[in-house]
């Protein structure tokens, strides 16, 4: 009897894990503070759908069979295959019609995706979910690290941002001119003259 339970039991745990499995999750890991990184399979939104995203990311550690729920308040990151991202405690203000980022420790966090990042600048994308018909639409973000404000350089349809860019670059006057005449016209084409030319 012992032995019928323990194989139903086995059987239960390795049907559960494939379950999971099969309903979209995949290899990836979750970060609980600074490096205790814990592999497993994740998921983070409806399988093979751009129509929303969970609140909480869903986690099957390594070897386990249950399933956990992480908000941007309990981690610090996650990921899978090449796409990763990172919590951060950024909250939005409007200051006379001008959206500001700001990062104030103690805020809740929220979870940004990783485009690129290095000691002079990280880029970001900031994934949302649009109320009326509720696909994931996305805008970018770019942080000077050790400063306490994110800067969104796109204005959807209309390009970059020059005011907003050249108030936050403002100590790359080089930076700012080819933004203003037309020789910088993507993000991560600002993201490499700054690394280069403005350090």
């Amino acid at each position: 009897m012992v032995k019928f339970m323990l194989s139903a039991l086995f059987f239960f745990l390795a049907a559960s894990f494939a379950w999971g499995q099969k309903k979209g999750y995949c290899n990836g890991y979750v970060i609980f503070g600074i490096n205790d990184t814990v592999w497993g399979q994740i998921k983070d939104r409806p399988l093979g759908s751009s129509d929303g995203m969970f609140s909480k990311v869903r986690f099957i550690p390594k070897d386990r069979s249950f399933r956990q729920k992480f908000s941007a308040n309990d981690l610090t990151g996650y990921g899978y295959g090449d796409i990763h991202f990172v919590s951060i405690p950024l909250i939005e203000t409007k200051e006379f019609l001008i959206t500001r980022y700001y990062i104030l420790d103690g805020e809740n966090r929220r979870f940004l995706k990783v485009v690129k990042r290095s000691d002079c600048l990280h880029s970001y994308e900031v994934e949302f979910v649009h109320e009326d018909n509720g696909i994931i639409d996305k805008y970018p973000l770019f942080y000077i690290p050790g400063t306490r404000e994110m800067v969104r350089v796109t204005q959807g349809v209309f390009g970059l941002k020059e005011k907003r860019i050249a108030e936050y670059f403002d100590n790359c006057p080089e930076l700012i001119k080819e933004v203003e005449n037309g020789t910088i016209k993507e993000t991560m084409d600002l993201y490499d003259f700054y690394c280069t030319n403005c350090r």
